[in-house]
């Protein structure tokens, strides 16, 4: 299978986080964790307005561009918007796939909580149902889902712990090639962000997951809050 390229990918994020945007007002935002050229944010955005993804907005459209703890606040004059969120997931969900991030997954004999407080010490971001978890009271997941900087250490852990019911799986980040650089993306707001002091994926990063993790309809609150699109 075909693979986004993880500078494409940060893009799409940047793209879904703010849906009015301007292309200097997306290199802005993802300049301060990597290194994107103007040239490809165009190529990026030209693609997405020929598929009918991203349209051309009316001039003197503000962007805003926003996150779960309001660090990033920009305005910025904006001549593109998002005009199918929803299909730009299925397109982000055809060449990426949760089940091929995953790096490992066993059962361990361990409340949520103390697993929880173990993967906050190894700087673990959740992901995918047990951040969802976290947004939605109606949502319960079937695992303890995270994305891990540096998996051995927190393999180790869990291989020591004993044999149980509580169904951990462990992930890796795509948004670099050089997994040396992956602490960068886990400190970029677009990516991660905290409840209650729990590292968890932003409520954007969570319904890409969750779309990459063929369970998109479950991320239906998130749609209908952040972009007003009700499935």
């Amino acid at each position: 299978m075909k693979h986004l390229q993880p500078k494409t990918l940060r893009v799409y994020l940047a793209i879904l986080t703010c849906p009015r945007f301007s292309q200097r007002g997306l290199m802005a935002v993802l300049n301060r964790h990597c290194s994107v050229s103007i040239g490809m944010v165009n190529e990026v955005v030209n693609d997405l307005v020929r598929k009918r993804l991203v349209e051309r907005a009316g001039k003197g459209a503000l962007n805003t561009v926003f996150s779960e703890n309001n660090v990033l606040s920009i305005g910025l004059r904006g001549g593109y918007v998002v005009s199918d969120v929803v299909g730009l997931l299925n397109l982000i969900s055809l060449f990426r796939r949760m089940a091929e991030l995953r790096m490992f997954t066993r059962k361990i004999r361990a409340a949520k909580g103390d697993v929880i407080s173990e993967l906050a010490k190894k700087d673990a971001v959740l992901c995918l149902g047990s951040a969802m978890e976290m947004y939605s009271n109606h949502f319960r997941a079937e695992e303890m889902s995270f994305y891990a900087p540096r998996v051995e250490s927190i393999k180790d852990m869990i291989m020591e712990a004993p044999e149980g019911n509580t169904r951990v799986s462990c992930y890796r980040s795509d948004y670099t090639r050089d997994t040396g650089k992956n602490p960068d993306i886990f400190r970029d707001n677009l990516f991660a962000g905290r409840i209650r002091k729990v590292a968890l994926t932003t409520k954007v990063q969570t319904v890409i997951d969750m779309y990459c993790d063929g369970k998109g309809a479950y991320a239906a609150p998130l749609l209908e809050e952040l972009w007003g699109v009700v499935v």
